[in-house]
């Protein structure tokens, strides 16, 4: 049986209004990110759903609570589906003063070859590290909720780890860093049967009245 999987970026955070290297910080929501989450629970409105999972971080959590109350579903947690950990060092750095570090981590990460080679130091992952705590946790959701419909909110460097893999053959061997990230509060859609992930739509953003990264 196939089963739906809605892959829900969080709306637009103070993290991104403010071009910091948030990855497991938690950070809030912005007003015009209050407003994406409502925008995707319209989005749903006349969507079968079954279940809705989140990331453990808050942005993601409070994007999903609008769908959660609409469809008057619990929000389970799963920490797999948690942003890219960037470890002591770059955690809530701006992003420019992060590209001038000295052990070049960051830069190196943003480089198209150097960004499934990188690992951040003092407690961070590398992207072949996220893309395989991703994976398993969409296998175990499969696994739990067979032919059913699923959302999962989850963030933006997550789904590109995930995205690579998969448009890679499913391995992070020899993978590129994607050009672009996917906006806040877009909509990947993928099913899996017969343990296949097929990629339906990327980065949805017709339910949006403003289109933010």
């Amino acid at each position: 049986m196939k089963t739906t999987i809605y892959l829900v970026r969080h709306g637009y955070s103070t993290g991104n209004k403010n071009m910091q290297v948030v990855g497991c910080t938690d950070v809030e929501l912005t007003e015009e990110g209050l407003r994406q989450g409502e925008q995707v629970a319209e989005y749903f409105a006349d969507k079968h759903l079954d279940v809705i999972y989140s990331s453990n971080l808050k942005r993601a959590k409070d994007t999903a609570s609008f769908t959660s109350k609409l469809k008057n579903l619990p929000i389970n947690i799963d920490d797999r589906f948690a942003e890219f950990n960037f470890g002591e060092i770059y955690e809530g750095m701006v992003w420019t003063q992060a590209l001038l570090q000295e052990d070049g981590s960051y830069a190196k990460y943003r480089d198209a070859d150097g960004f499934v080679t990188v690992k951040f130091p003092k407690g961070g992952e590398s992207a072949p590290e996220v893309a395989d705590r991703f994976v398993k946790g969409l296998y175990d959701i499969e696994k739990n909720h067979t032919g059913k419909k699923v959302y999962i909110a989850t963030h933006s460097i997550a789904l590109m780890c995930f995205l690579t893999y998969l448009k890679n053959g499913c391995t992070m061997v020899g993978a590129k860093r994607a050009e672009s990230r996917l906006p806040n509060a877009s909509i990947t859609t993928i099913e899996i049967e017969n343990g296949k992930i097929t990629l339906v739509e990327e980065g949805f953003v017709g339910h949006l009245d403003d289109i933010t990264v």
